[in-house]
């Protein structure tokens, strides 16, 4: 049995548009509507986190 719990995808696109500005090691994200436009085609580092939580709901 597996409990997965998912986060508002508003809050994650702001945290996650954050974390790629402070972390040096990932591509700037420039302003945040552009970054909020590749989050929502799921083009971000690390892939669409949509499809992540529906692989997870899947199950």
């Amino acid at each position: 049995q597996v409990i997965y719990v998912a986060r508002n995808p508003k809050d994650v696109a702001v945290s996650f548009y954050h974390f790629h500005r402070l972390a040096k090691f990932l591509p700037d994200p420039g302003s945040f509507d552009a970054f909020l436009a590749q989050f929502l085609e799921g083009t971000v580092q690390y892939g669409s986190w949509f499809e992540h939580v529906k692989g997870w709901l899947g199950q």
